[in-house]
């Protein structure tokens, strides 16, 4: 097992070992999702809305590609992924409201 510990200021340093294994870097999003039993998970979070791309079909049926690709993309995902991607486009200074 792996332990952090908070600062005062509710701050964790991840250490090495997990920024490693997770690709974090200096501004990634981190996910923490409360499990059934209490406990949390810690996920690297982000990623294009665009990954997304192709994953069903119009009749709404996982595509071959979404199978080998994205064994399965949950509604969280998808969530997170354009969440991060606003977040991403308003850091930039994008504008990511609807047309």
């Amino acid at each position: 097992m792996i332990l952090a510990t908070m600062t005062t200021k509710g701050q964790l340093t991840v250490p090495k070992e997990v920024r490693d294994e997770l690709g974090l870097t200096a501004g990634t999003a981190v996910s923490f999702a409360r499990n059934a039993d209490g406990t949390y998970t810690l996920a690297r979070g982000g990623g294009s809305v665009m990954a997304l791309a192709g994953c069903l079909t119009p009749g709404g049926a996982a595509t071959s590609r979404a199978a080998t690709s994205h064994a399965t993309t949950s509604l969280a995902a998808m969530e997170r992924a354009i969440s991060d991607g606003a977040i991403a486009g308003a850091m930039l200074g994008g504008d990511s409201s609807p047309s």
